[in-house]
């Protein structure tokens, strides 16, 4: 007991020292990564499903690389992404400029489902995604709209990420110390036993309610000279 307590004491001082080094090189403001310009590219041959009527396409697609696993400080941190309009598209357009955000890279250029494209709102859209993995964003112009989109990565730092991953180890360094404890043992022991009597008899009502038909009858009190005080009461008809 001795020696895994030490151990664990251990590595929670190594696990503060590291999350430490990382919160003090990164940065609590926002780092940009990647600032480009995309001017979406014609497409031949596109039928609108939903006009029924040939509409002009511009499409483009923008890789967002990750940074590699073995770079911890990036740990707590994640990558956002916001595209804006230029300043030469109307924004009544800027309905007509979806979206789509995905990590497919065998996906056919603007080849995205249809509930997967966004549209741009109020000038702008936004997504975020973890700095591990790599993404691709679609850009998707449908009718004649003439100017470019700008396309920002910009690395977030999230501090309460280390600081709950902190607490878990605290709370790995007490494990041994509250176990031993025989009231919290007792205590424990008993939630988990109510906890399961509680889930086997809803999961016995959510049965009961499937194959009977249960219901509720209200009735009102009556107001008859003979019974001026009967109170209204609740019947329950089942199967």
């Amino acid at each position: 007991m001795g020696v895994c307590t030490r151990s664990t004491a251990t590595l929670l001082l190594l696990f503060s020292f590291s999350a430490l080094t990382a919160i003090s090189t990164s940065s609590y403001h926002e780092t940009t990564l990647k600032v480009v310009d995309v001017s979406p590219v014609s497409l031949e041959d596109y039928s609108s499903a939903t006009r029924g009527s040939k509409d002009a396409l511009k499409c483009e697609r923008v890789r967002v690389s990750g940074v590699s696993r073995f770079k911890l400080g990036s740990y707590a941190n994640v990558f956002r992404i916001t595209l804006a309009p230029s300043a030469e598209i109307s924004e009544r357009l800027h309905s007509r400029i979806v979206i789509c955000f995905h990590h497919n890279a065998s996906l056919g250029l603007c080849q995205c489902k249809k509930d997967d494209w966004k549209s741009v709102q109020k000038g702008l859209w936004s997504s975020a995604m973890s700095p591990y993995r790599n993404g691709f964003v679609d850009v998707k112009f449908v009718g004649d709209i003439s100017g470019s989109v700008s396309v920002t990565v910009d690395e977030e730092a999230q501090v309460w990420r280390f600081l709950f991953l902190a607490l878990g180890f605290f709370l790995l360094l007490l494990a041994p110390v509250i176990s031993s404890w025989v009231p919290f043992y007792y205590s424990s022991s008993m939630a988990v036993g109510v906890l399961l009597v509680i889930v086997i008899l809803l999961f016995q009502v959510c049965v009961f309610s499937h194959t009977c038909n249960i219901s509720l009858l209200y009735r009102p009190p009556s107001k008859s000279l003979e019974t001026p005080f009967t109170m209204a009461t609740w019947e329950i008809v089942y199967c």
